[in-house]
C-alpha cells in the first residue's frame, strides 16, 4: 500500500470510528457473540480502551464509500469488512490496522471496487481530494 492510500484508509477510519474504554471493548465482545479469544480480548481491554469502527460506524462508512444507501449492519458486506476483525471485540469491533488489511486484500482482487470506493468520497486516482468528482 502506498503512503497516500494508507493516509485515506486511516482518515477513513478516523471519520467512522470512535474511542472504547476498556468496559465498552469487554461488553461488546461479550454482547451477542462469545470471544473465543477471550485472554486476547481481556488483555487489550486493561490497556486502556483503543479506537474502533463498531459494526453500526461500518455500515455507515460502507454507506459512504459506496452508492448503496442504508446499508445494515447485518450486509453480507459489513459481515466481510468485520470478518477482518481479529484484534478486539470478536468480530464486532475493527481496528485500523485491520480496516487497512481489507483494503490491501480489495486492492489486490478488486481493484476497480476500490477505485469506485475512494471516487464517492471524491477522491481521484491520483489519491488526491476532486471537487469535480
Amino acid at each position: 500500500m502506498v503512503p497516500e492510500f494508507e493516509e485515506v484508509v486511516r482518515g477513513w477510519f478516523q471519520r467512522f470510528s470512535e474511542d472504547f474504554d476498556p468496559e465498552q471493548i469487554a461488553e461488546t465482545s461479550r454482547g451477542d457473540h462469545q470471544a473465543s479469544n477471550g485472554e486476547v480480548l481481556v488483555e487489550n481491554a486493561v490497556q486502556g480502551g483503543a479506537r474502533v469502527m463498531t459494526r453500526r460506524k461500518g455500515a455507515a462508512f460502507a454507506s459512504a464509500i459506496t452508492a448503496v444507501a442504508d446499508i445494515g449492519v447485518d450486509d453480507p458486506r459489513i459481515a466481510g469488512l468485520f470478518a477482518y476483525s481479529k484484534a478486539l471485540g470478536n468480530g464486532q469491533l475493527l481496528v485500523v490496522e485491520e480496516l487497512i488489511s481489507y483494503f490491501v486484500d480489495r486492492a489486490k482482487s478488486k481493484d476497480a471496487l476500490v477505485e469506485q470506493n475512494l471516487r464517492h468520497q471524491g477522491i481521484g486516482p491520483d489519491l488526491k481530494p476532486r471537487v469535480d468528482y
